[in-house]
């Protein structure tokens, strides 16, 4: 799972001076809605957790039944694990360059956790290809297939083609995003598989109902939504994106998974923008309703299943909108009509 962010400021400026960063699937919301943290307190994030800005990847490792959390701005080339319980840091003997924007997904085939792409520390794009065995990264793929690098992919695992999808921005940002399948050294390109339009970025995940993988457009400019132009919902399959027809389409979204307890497909319309509340959608195999979730107690950059008891969680931080502050990665599940936080005892929210 991957949050697709993009930066307009540059990522030196970002972790040297701290300074806020527009982000075009996080537009900064309105100044009367922003929260900071005094300037009089010194906020030190703790050692024993991940503390990020925003742009981690994170994916569930369903063969150590561990979060894979990599990289984001102020944790670049860092690798957590969530176990069910807590976080611990990896000490791997090899890692991928540090990077923020990639996407992750596990990949049963052959056991790991898949990372693309991104947009490295140093603000280049990068295009390579890395796998998570449990311990350690291995380079999979430098990129010389041509597929386009940066921020704004998805990834996820088809279970009914038995393929890794992946969906990037396309080449030079105009017209549709574009479709690789991996084939298990490189990522192949569909030339049937271009989605979307205007869209700052495709948010892809499995659907229960249909038992085929869903795409969902999100980060509209605001200039896209004043002329009426709205988020698509489209299917795959196995070779082209099959638009559907909806009533409704939420604005924006920062992830989607399956929440197993529902067995339904759940988007989070989280960016904030303009001050906005955080939405969460289900698709009901048809159009895209409101869920039945209380307001989450975080601005949620991923949603993610835990693989050690298969709960729902959502990952985020406590200071929503652009600050570019790292900040603790907050991880919460529902427990009947209230946000249960983990990993710090029994706080709701």
């Amino acid at each position: 799972m991957r949050p697709a962010v993009v930066l307009v400021a540059t990522i030196a400026v970002a972790a040297a001076a701290g300074t806020a960063v527009s982000i075009a699937q996080r537009p900064p919301p309105a100044s009367a809605h922003r929260t900071s943290p005094s300037p009089n307190v010194v906020q030190t994030p703790p050692a024993n957790q991940p503390a990020v800005a925003f742009g981690f990847s994170v994916a569930a490792d369903l063969a150590t039944q561990h979060l894979v959390l990599f990289g984001g701005v102020g944790n670049f080339d860092a690798t957590w694990l969530w176990d069910g319980a807590a976080w611990a840091q990896a000490h791997p003997s090899a890692s991928p360059p540090g990077r923020y924007g990639g996407s992750a997904a596990f990949d049963p085939q052959i056991g790991e956790v898949l990372l693309f792409g991104g947009t490295l520390e140093t603000g280049q794009n990068a295009t390579d290809t890395w796998a998570w065995d449990g311990r350690t990264w291995q380079k999979l793929d430098a990129g010389s297939d041509g597929s386009p690098g940066g921020e704004g992919s998805d990834m996820a695992w088809d279970p009914s083609s038995s393929e890794m999808v992946l969906v990037t921005r396309p080449a030079g940002g105009r017209g549709g995003g574009e479709t690789w399948v991996w084939s298990g050294a490189h990522w192949v390109h569909d030339v049937a598989g271009t989605v979307g339009t205007s869209d700052a970025g495709i948010l892809i995940a499995f659907d229960p109902l249909s038992k085929a993988l869903m795409a969902e457009g999100c980060c509209l400019a605001p200039s896209d939504r004043a002329g009426g132009t709205q988020p698509s919902t489209w299917r795959w399959n196995g070779s082209a994106w099959i638009p559907l027809v909806t009533a409704v389409h939420p604005l924006d979204g920062s992830s989607m998974e399956e929440d197993p307890s529902l067995r339904r497909l759940v988007l989070c319309g989280c960016n904030l923008a303009g001050g906005q509340s955080p939405e969460m959608w289900i698709w009901n195999g048809r159009d895209w309703v409101m869920g039945p979730y209380p307001p989450p107690p975080v601005a949620p950059e991923a949603e993610v299943i835990d693989p050690a008891d298969s709960q729902f969680l959502i990952l985020g931080s406590a200071i929503s909108g652009v600050d570019a502050l790292r900040q603790t990665i907050q991880v919460w599940t529902l427990r009947g009509t209230h946000w249960l936080r983990l990993g710090v005892g029994l706080a709701t929210g």
